[in-house]
Formats: structure tokens, C-alpha cells, sequence
């Protein structure tokens, strides 16, 4: 799945794409110019095509062709067609739009039978951020403060559905090709339906004037929303970024995490977690009860790394609070896979990386757990604040807490097989491991 995209050219379940850009980089302010949101190409590539239900339409080469989704046989074809062009629809009507200096124009066929219906003038390649079905979202902006979003049917003389004036620091992302979530520095959380125009959701939380980008996971009854603000603090040479073998990368996160009920928009935590510089791998099950945080950690000594460290961490969407969490997973780590068995209530996590692959099986049941906060990770947890991690000092005083913590009798001696509870032991360098429960 595809979640936001500025430039990309991608339209994986064929309900929606995203536009490629020529040579021009004119920046969509909404979405950050540090990730995949971004990509800008030498010249445009053109999107995959229009799919729905019955019917597939796609470029080849100079035609338009439409075919059966289940047999691949020919319904239609059309020649004439620009190479490189995008082209979107639905079960009615496909959109074809030339690329470059012609990509104001647009043809608007038939779907039934490519009949050429109309001519339209949509707004140019660099200013449309996102597609679906036949209608477009696209943006301008106004006196520098100020970013204008509209979303219009391309075929029908750009029948407006929706718009809206956003600060210019305002943040968005494009959910599954279906919806457009917005966040403002105020905390006004907004999300609409691309197919409709209407707001779905609008929510407060809270503000974040220095915010640089959002990502959100959807499942059928909940929204989570990510945010990214600037790491504040001392960063004692460690830097985190996400798990990069090929495209597409995930997000970075370093911010809240918030809940909200998908139909009534309520928050379903007590408070937002908070993430300290971490990463969200890309398609991730939507339905899986664990939120998965994966990230490449590098410790620099001297101006050059002298570790790289692979570090996984889930939250339960339930609460928010922390399922799993250590920070030396695993070595040079590029890739994190989730995989939801709903039959075996289990979820596997694996990352592989140069140094091999590990994975890690969480197993859920019935029973009901205790009552739990949400995370809160990093240099801003309540559990380090004030504190310097990963010190000896710190291990050692872990290390005395455990014993401590062990029952009267044991304390001079440790039977063999019975493992001393270090839980809440920090390495140097790194996060709590925590056991899944």
C-alpha cells in the first residue's frame, strides 16, 4: 500500500495514483521534503492505470488499453496516446492527461467502450498531489502563509467536491488512496474522503507549531496518527532512520502517537504515546493488534559510526502502551516484514539485514491486562526523566534493582534455572528491553 505521495508515480490498487513530476521541482509544502513523499524524477513516468471491480485500463506504449480484470481479455483499445501519460477513472469515465508542458489538458474516455467523451483543463502535473477515481486533488499556494487544496471531478469541468485553506505549516498524508489526513500546527486533526469531498473526521489534539511531517495506519474501526517534530535535547552522536532495501522506505517519527475511534472520531487512549526517533515500516496489516515501530540506530565517535543497531518496538493499539521493545534487535537491519495468523492469534515480526534475519513471534490471547499507560520512549519518557541513559552507572543500579526485587532467601545465592528479572536493565547506548507479554 501506498500512503502519501507527492510526485510518485504509483497506483498499486488502481483506485488511486499519484503524480510524477517532470523536471521542475516545485515542492508540495504539505508533505516533507525528507522522505519518499518527494521524489522527483528527470522526466515523467506516467501512473500504472484505472482498475475497478470488472475492468483494468493502462498505457502501453502509445495505446490506451482496456481489459477484463479476471481474464485479461481486450474490451477496447485506443491508439494515440502520449507515453508517460497519467492516466485514472473509474467504472465510467478514464482520465488520460498528457505529461509536461501539456499536463493542463485532459482526455476523459469512456470506460465502457473508450469512446472519446470531452475535453478538460485540470490544473497542471506539479500541482496535482493525489488521484482518485476520476477526481483530483490538487493545491496552490496563496501569499506564502497560506496552502489551498481542492479536490475536483477532472471530468466534469472541475466540479468542485471540497476545499480548504491550510497554513502553509500545516502536514498531510494521502490513507490507503481513499482519504486525505490533515494535521495544523494548532492540532486540528482533519480527515476527508477523496471519493466525496466529505470530512470525515475532525478531532483535537495537541498543537505542534514546529510539526514536519504525519503518516497514519487506518484499520476498519481506528485511526493512528504519527507525528514528526524536531528531536529537542542533546542526541549524544545517535541518530535513527527507517529501514531502507529499495522503495518504498518508511517514516520517521519522533512525536506523539494518538488513537481515534474510525466512526465517532473519539481519542481511545487515555493520552498520546510519545516515540523518540524511531521509524514506521510501510505496510504494515492493517488489522493487527500491535503497532510496529522498526529503525536503523547509528552511534557516531568521532565524526564516523561505530555502530549500527536495528531496534523494533510495538505498541498494542488497545492503549498505547509498550508489547515489545529492545533496541539491539539486531545488526545492520534494512527490512522489517509483519505477518498477521488470526487462526493462531500471533503476530511475526522479521528483520533481515547483512547480518542475517531474526524474528520475533508475539502470541495473544482472551485474557484481559491490567490497565497500562501509553509509551513514552526516548529522552522526553517519564521513566528517564532527568536521567542520562545507558550509563554503567545506570546498568549497575538495574542490575542491584533486580536483585532487590528477587524473594527473601534467594538473594545470597540464585537457584540454577531461574533467570535474575533484569526487565528494566539499560545498555549502554540503548532502550529497556522489554519481554512480550
Amino acid at each position: 500500500r501506498a500512503d502519501s505521495a507527492d510526485g510518485v508515480p504509483n497506483s498499486r490498487s488502481g483506485r488511486f495514483s499519484f503524480p510524477t513530476r517532470g523536471a521542475t521541482n516545485i515542492t508540495n509544502p504539505l508533505v516533507p521534503s525528507n522522505n519518499r513523499n518527494n521524489l522527483v524524477f528527470d522526466k515523467a513516468q506516467g501512473t500504472i492505470g484505472a482498475v475497478n471491480g470488472l475492468e483494468v485500463t493502462y498505457l502501453r506504449g502509445r495505446q490506451l488499453v482496456c481489459v477484463e480484470a479476471l481474464t485479461g481479455k481486450v474490451l477496447w483499445e485506443r491508439t494515440g496516446i502520449e507515453p508517460g501519460s497519467d492516466v485514472f477513472g473509474d467504472e465510467q469515465r478514464i482520465v488520460v492527461i498528457a505529461p509536461e508542458e501539456r499536463s493542463h489538458q485532459a482526455l476523459v474516455y469512456s470506460a465502457i467502450d473508450g469512446t472519446l467523451l470531452d475535453r478538460r483543463m485540470v490544473d497542471p502535473q506539479d500541482r496535482r498531489w493525489a488521484t482518485c477515481g476520476r477526481n483530483v486533488l490538487a493545491w496552490e499556494t496563496g501569499d506564502g502563509k497560506a496552502v489551498h487544496l481542492r479536490l475536483y471531478d477532472a471530468s466534469n469541468q472541475g466540479t468542485g467536491l471540497w476545499s480548504k485553506n491550510l497554513d502553509r505549516l500545516a502536514k498531510g498524508f494521502i490513507i490507503d488512496g481513499e482519504e486525505l489526513a490533515l494535521m495544523e500546527p494548532s492540532g486540528r486533526f482533519t480527515v476527508v474522503s477523496l471519493r466525496s469531498g466529505k470530512e470525515l473526521m475532525v478531532a483535537q489534539v495537541e498543537p505542534e507549531p514546529a510539526l514536519q511531517s504525519i503518516a497514519v495506519v487506518a484499520s476498519r474501526g481506528q485511526y493512528l496518527l504519527t507525528t514528526s517534530q524536531p528531536p529537542s535535547g542533546e542526541t549524544n552522536g545517535v541518530t535513527a532512520s527507517p529501514l531502507q532495501n529499495g522503495w518504498p522506505a518508511g517514516f520517521s517519527v519522533h512525536g506523539n502517537v494518538y488513537a481515534f475511534d474510525r466512526a465517532s472520531g473519539a481519542t481511545q487512549w487515555q493520552s498520546p504515546a510519545f516515540v523518540s526517533q524511531h521509524a514506521l515500516p510501510p505496510d504494515q496489516p492493517t488489522e493487527s493488534p500491535v503497532l510496529v515501530f522498526a529503525r536503523l540506530k547509528r552511534v557516531f565517535r568521532s565524526g564516523s559510526a561505530t555502530s549500527n543497531i536495528g531496534s523494533v518496538l510495538c505498541l498494542d493499539r488497545r492503549d498505547g502502551s509498550i508489547v515489545f521493545e529492545e533496541d539491539g534487535f539486531s545488526g545492520q537491519a534494512t527490512l522489517c516484514d509483519t505477518v498477521v495468523d488470526r487462526e493462531a492469534r500471533s503476530v511475526v515480526i522479521q528483520v533481515s539485514g547483512s547480518d542475517g534475519s531474526r524474528a520475533l513471534s508475539l502470541k495473544f490471547t482472551d485474557n484481559p491486562a491490567p490497565p497500562r499507560p501509553p509509551a513514552q520512549t526516548g529522552m522526553m519518557s517519564s521513566r528517564t526523566l532527568g536521567e542520562q541513559r545507558g550509563t554503567v552507572v545506570d546498568v549497575a543500579a538495574d542490575v542491584f534493582r533486580a536483585l532487590n526485587q528477587m524473594p527473601p532467601g534467594n538473594r545470597n545465592g540464585v537457584p540454577p534455572g531461574i533467570p535474575i528479572p533484569l526487565r528494566g536493565l539499560r545498555l549502554p547506548g540503548g532502550l529497556p528491553p522489554v519481554q512480550p507479554r
